[in-house]
């Protein structure tokens, strides 16, 4: 996307200020918690599924059950006390979270508008140091390791696009695995290449408006590696829906361009929620609308609400499927 010039420094009163609502948030909290890694992942903890059945069980059944209540766990009032705390802290972390991916993001074009400028002057330092202007050489002597990758050597060419998959394949069963990618009316014969173990591969042209299916059995357990690579660069950027269901997938990474795509199907998998943001967020990202995101069944996790890039994919009309 195109970005103005930043050009702009924040001034003392300016960085203060930031500093300060910062500071304002958290000594507001009259208790706070910082947990270390391993009590984030064991503590138990209310998500959009739990929630209506623990609302419901301070709600209703404690108190219209009171002998029910054990008071090692906390009395009715202090669990009543836990839920508004919950939804009072809920109640403002979208915004939390938009102020900090706003944050994040202006800074990122920052960055990016002083790489690109140092870039500039190392080529122009190049150009000055072949025409022995004083100087240019220590320019480029100091930032050659940045662009040139070891003195001088030439860049790496860019990695093939792909989408890479983690199939638990530790149980056999005998059914074929599908994947399916449909061309958009623009496609125009693009190759598409699908390595499902050494020695083991399919390859197809992407037609416009038609769908190829890829299909393997798996005959030894194991994890599997499945790789889905361009042979025609840019063959993804035609692609107008990816279908992956039940494939017992862990992780799913797409390193490709799929913006034109509007359907992604990766029911019935088994991936983390980690890997469930990333993928919604690189959907967001591509800023199309109107489309279908299914993340539900088989063990798929259940997305916050709440999170941000969630809520913007279906204020643009995309209809997203959880469990």
């Amino acid at each position: 996307m195109p970005f103005s010039k930043i050009n702009i420094t924040l001034t003392p009163d300016e960085m203060s200020t930031i500093a300060a609502a910062i500071d304002t948030i958290i000594n507001t909290l009259p208790v706070k918690y910082n947990l270390t890694k391993s009590e984030r992942t064991s503590l138990a903890n209310i998500n959009s599924e739990r929630y209506p059945y623990v609302q419901r069980a301070i709600e209703n059944h404690g108190p219209a059950n009171p002998t029910l209540v054990s008071g090692y766990a906390g009395t009715q009032a202090e669990a009543t006390n836990d839920l508004v705390f919950y939804d009072q802290m809920k109640a403002h972390l979208l915004r939390l979270r938009q102020a900090l991916e706003i944050y994040e993001d202006t800074q990122q074009v920052a960055g990016s508008e002083a790489y690109t400028w140092t870039r500039m002057l190392y080529n122009s330092a190049k150009d000055a140091a072949a025409n022995q202007v004083p100087g240019a050489d220590a320019v480029v002597d100091d930032l050659a390791t940045l662009f040139e990758k070891g003195g001088g050597a030439p860049a790496p060419p860019p990695a093939t696009a792909s989408i890479n998959i983690t199939s638990d394949q530790s149980i056999i069963s005998g059914m074929p695995l599908e994947i399916n990618i449909t061309g958009n009316l623009s496609a125009s014969g693009g190759t598409i290449l699908t390595t499902w173990e050494s020695g083991q591969t399919n390859s197809a042209d992407l037609p416009a408006g038609g769908t190829i299916n890829f299909q393997h059995v798996y005959t030894l357990p194991g994890q599997k590696n499945i790789t889905v690579t361009e042979i025609t660069p840019g063959v993804f950027t035609d692609v107008s829906a990816l279908q992956m269901p039940n494939i017992n997938a862990t992780d799913i990474t797409i390193t490709g361009d799929l913006s034109t795509a509007t359907t992604f199907n990766f029911y019935g998998n088994h991936i983390s929620l980690t890997n469930m943001y990333a993928l919604i967020t690189q959907i967001n990202n591509y800023g199309t609308s109107g489309g279908l995101l299914n993340i539900s069944g088989g063990t798929m996790p259940v997305p916050d609400p709440a999170f941000p890039a969630l809520i913007a994919l279906r204020s643009r009309g995309w209809v997203v499927t959880t469990n």
